[in-house]
């Protein structure tokens, strides 16, 4: 479960869609193939301290929608 280096956007909205979606820290955690630890630290900073894991494009519609991003983590998470 060790992964070395920084993570990637998309690795950090992932972290951030599935918690916000209910999961649990190690729920989330085993798929992606972080540690716990990881997964609280990018969680905590996204939500105290708003560091947005996608940069956001001025003006556009949103890419995701609360709907979407429940299907889209079923699919993933195989719930």
């Amino acid at each position: 479960m060790w992964k070395k280096g920084d993570l990637s956007d998309f690795e950090h909205g992932m972290v951030v869609g599935a918690r916000r979606a209910g999961l649990s820290i190690s729920e989330t955690a085993d798929p992606l193939g972080l540690s716990c630890t990881t997964i609280s630290r990018v969680y905590r900073e996204w939500s105290e301290k708003g560091k947005h894991p996608v940069s956001q494009r001025p003006g556009a519609t949103p890419v995701s929608s609360p709907k979407l991003d429940k299907r889209r983590l079923e699919k993933c998470f195989l719930v």
